[in-house]
């Protein structure tokens, strides 16, 4: 089973420095950078194994091991990672850094569901509980547009019920 890889290392010293949107400008790419830190308060760390045989995957909420376990449900999910990359960017004037909770590989392809919410086969995933899924729209564009510059990959937001496989 193959770890999560960069893209083409080729094709980084073109993402890098170059500004997407107006104010945009991606710094920095380090690939399982970010390790889930030690529990000391309303958050609960653990471990799943999604299947026979993979690694186990760190999960640092009872929402994202619900989210991980509902995606490995799923037939088309072939592979998971958390904490996959962390990005630091600078945005009107301040330099910051954004990690998403999962990375997704499907195969053949992403869900129908999924792809409808802008999955592909490759995704990065954020994780919500339902009473936070509300991201202001600003902010959501700004972060799903610095995953794009950075990886060339999608980014989707998910809760526990949204994860779940769509039965329609």
């Amino acid at each position: 089973m193959r770890h999560l890889e960069p893209p083409n290392p080729a094709l980084l010293p073109v993402l890098l420095g170059h500004e997407a949107v107006h104010g945009l400008r991606i710094k920095r790419v380090t690939w399982c950078y970010r390790k889930i830190p030690l529990s000391h308060g309303r958050h609960h760390i653990g471990r799943i194994v999604p299947w026979p045989g993979h690694p186990a995957l760190m999960v640092e909420s009872v929402e994202e091991r619900l989210v991980a376990l509902a995606l490995a449900k799923r037939p088309q999910c072939q592979r998971l990672t958390s904490q996959p990359v962390t990005i630091w960017f600078d945005y009107q004037g301040r330099t910051r850094r954004y990690t998403p909770d999962l990375c997704a590989w499907f195969s053949p392809m992403a869900p129908r569901d999924l792809a409808l919410r802008g999955a592909g086969r490759e995704t990065f995933v954020e994780v919500k509980p339902a009473h936070r899924a509300l991201v202001g729209p600003d902010m959501w564009s700004l972060l799903q547009q610095v995953i794009w510059t950075a990886t060339k990959m999608p980014l989707i937001l998910l809760t526990a019920q949204s994860a779940k496989e769509d039965s329609r």
